[in-house]
């Protein structure tokens, strides 16, 4: 089958992306840090006039809902919402987190026990980060955590299990990926990666998603949590 998808992301901090997938290829793709909640909706427009589509020729809507600015992700989730009311077209809800944990399944034979997710916040000292287990089917992929690089670190050493294997996925920022390798190389049964992941792999899981149907329509309510900072509970 032939997709057509529109990519829609307004989680990033002062900037926003909007990107068409069509048979295999993509077709257009906006990086811009112009002003959201006045500029979207025309560059959505232009864009699909730029290739001669409409909203109803789209399979679905790929909304990616964070981590990042809360306001700004609300906005594109209601930006998407308001496309899939109206021309009756299914969003697929996507968040870093989990793009990243469907890829390195996906693209990797070696076993975890737990992935790790990091990456970095609106500053250089804060995070965002979570946990899921490797094998878990039902993964909660919005329980993301906020703290600070150190207290990431001491939380990690102070509650790893030494019998299980940890990987960690630093998404795309260098700064962060040495500063925690620097302190995890201690760390036996910790592994680390720093990955990116373009455009076109993200269509490519989306379209795995899509044929197991596990789209929604405008009608559901999409739980987008602010992110708890690093408490005294164990998670691992």
């Amino acid at each position: 089958m032939k997709y057509t998808f529109l990519y829609i992301n307004t989680s990033l901090y002062k900037k926003y992306n909007i990107g068409i997938y069509r048979y295999g290829y993509i077709y257009d793709y906006i990086y811009t840090s112009n002003n959201i909640s006045k500029d979207i909706l025309n560059k959505i427009n232009n864009i699909l006039k730029k290739n001669n589509l409409e909203i109803k020729d789209f399979n679905t809507i790929i909304c990616i809902v964070g981590p990042g600015s809360f306001i700004s992700t609300r906005i594109g989730i209601c930006i998407s919402q308001g496309l899939s009311f109206g021309s009756n077209i299914p969003i697929l809800y996507f968040s870093i987190p989990e793009i990243l944990f469907l890829h390195i399944k996906k693209k990797s034979n070696i076993f975890y026990d737990k992935i790790i997710f990091i990456m970095k916040s609106y500053s250089n000292e804060f995070i965002y980060w979570s946990i899921n287990d490797y094998n878990k089917k039902n993964n909660d992929y919005n329980n993301i955590y906020l703290s600070k690089i150190n207290d990431f670190f001491t939380y990690i050493k102070n509650n790893i299990d030494k019998d299980k294997k940890y990987f960690i996925l630093n998404y795309n920022n260098k700064f962060i990926y040495n500063k925690i390798l620097n302190k995890i190389n201690i760390v036996k049964n910790i592994y680390m990666l720093n990955i990116n992941l373009n455009i076109i792999d993200i269509f490519n899981l989306t379209i795995d998603k899509f044929k197991k149907n596990n789209t929604k329509n405008y009608l559901n309510n999409i739980k987008l949590k602010k992110y708890k900072f690093l408490d005294n509970f164990n998670i691992l």
